[in-house]
């Protein structure tokens, strides 16, 4: 009968940290390395979920501050902008 993949992924990580016991340096390294990952990408799911929430944010007040300008007064102000 063949090992299922969990009986695998136990193996590879027992013969993993029989080569790495010989030198704890490395391993630390390892385990070092996995927590820094996990923190950047801890990091930056929540810095992309803050900034999905602002962009919600500016479109809806873009369109309240479309709703108090009248329309003539902004085509003008904006073509005065192009000008040098």
């Amino acid at each position: 009968m063949n090992p299922g993949p969990t009986e695998e992924i136990g193996n590879t990580a027992r013969v993993l940290l029989d080569a790495l016991r010989g030198s704890p340096g490395v391993l630390a390294m390892v385990v070092f390395n996995v927590i820094f990952i996990a923190f950047i990408w801890h990091g930056t799911n929540e810095e992309r979920q803050l900034r999905i929430k602002i962009i919600e944010q500016e479109g809806a007040l873009s369109e309240k501050l479309l709703q108090c300008i009248p329309l003539d007064a902004l085509s003008k102000f904006i073509q005065q902008q192009g000008k040098p």
